[in-house]
């Protein structure tokens, strides 16, 4: 594909490796497609940039570099380092930082999160698991069931920038020079040092960011398809931005951030959820896959407040509140009765 040569080619220019046809093709590449020109002109900007400054991370990068080499049988290195090597892992390093600023789209996207792989961790928890994670610069992070972290191994820039699929719970370490900014797939949440809980599943409804300490600032990614997209929003403690997927409607709502972040803590609180919302709260938790006999049961309101209990427990309980019946197995919990309007 084009994309795939438009990316060797810009590698071998940044490695002085590109011979005057692979210059010739990659102009000609540029003239033909305007995106990928835009995304090339503000490569060589900024890797103009780049080498007036000292990569602080360059061994780190090269090393992992290396090894995706050593590991190919279509190119083999030369024994000991090579300058040249050396400084296409630096332009690797340098596409990565610029991938965050392009807006890159389409199938160039699948070239830099490859590239970013191989300086950035990604974690992951499978239903029924909870992780704590500490970030390179202390801040740390509480990631729920089915969610997924990706964070550098270090901060290098002058912002400090992660992505997150699911739920966490951030505890950010102040630093006024280093903002701190995590990606979302409908938004971004940026920071300069506070306590937050994120929600944001990647097919909910909607995305949630609610405060605890500090200062935020919420902004919906933009959408040209979405006519009634808001402007991004501040938010202060036991505030919540509410912002739906679908639509692009986004809200300022108050709330208990001390509810909000209960799950770090091993607590279920629903608060007139409806039971379709608490069904999906109750397959993270405990992994098991949650059957509807009766649909009409989605739309009944719960409200309860469980810590560490089992699945088992929490479901007698809630079965008091309503007039159903349920069915625990290995990996499945069925669950009948008449339903609400």
């Amino acid at each position: 594909m084009i994309e795939n040569i438009f990316w060797t080619l810009i590698s071998r220019k940044f490695a002085d490796e590109a011979s005057k046809e692979d210059l010739d093709e990659l102009d000609k590449i540029c003239s033909s497609n305007p995106q990928l020109k835009l995304i090339y002109d503000k490569l060589v900007i900024y890797w103009s940039q780049e080498q007036n400054e000292e990569a602080s991370n360059t061994d780190l990068v090269f090393q992992k570099v290396k090894q995706k080499l050593d590991d190919s049988s279509s190119l083999k290195t030369k024994e000991g380092i090579s300058k040249k090597l050396l400084l296409w892992a630096s332009s690797i390093a340098a596409i990565l930082v610029i991938g965050f600023f392009l807006g890159i789209n389409n199938n160039s996207i699948q070239h830099i999160d490859i590239l970013r792989k191989l300086t950035w961790n990604e974690r992951y928890n499978a239903r029924g698991i909870k992780s704590k994670i500490t970030l390179p610069d202390g801040s740390v992070v509480w990631l729920n069931s089915e969610s997924k972290l990706m964070f550098p191994n270090n901060f290098d820039s002058k912002i400090r920038e992660i992505t997150l699929s699911g739920e966490a719970f951030f505890d950010v370490v102040k630093d006024p020079s280093k903002p701190f900014i995590i990606h979302l797939k409908n938004g971004n949440v940026k920071v300069l040092g506070t306590s937050f809980n994120i929600k944001a599943f990647e097919n909910d409804e909607i995305t949630e960011t609610s405060v605890a300490t500090g200062k935020v600032k919420f902004f919906p990614i933009s959408n040209s398809n979405i006519s009634s997209l808001k402007d991004s929003i501040y938010l202060l403690p036991n505030d919540k931005a509410v912002y739906f997927n679908s639509t692009g409607i986004l809200k300022k709502e108050k709330t208990d951030a001390n509810l909000d972040k209960s799950w770090v803590e091993g607590k279920l609180v629903f608060s007139g959820l409806r039971f379709e919302e608490v069904s999906k709260i109750l397959e993270r938790t405990y992994n098991k896959k949650i059957k509807f006999l009766n649909p009409k049961l989605l739309n009944c309101k719960l409200t309860a407040i469980f810590e560490n209990n089992t699945l088992e427990e929490v479901m007698f309980f809630l079965a008091k509140t309503k007039d159903y019946t349920y069915s625990i197995s290995n990996n499945e919990l069925i669950i009948d009765g008449e339903g609400c309007q």
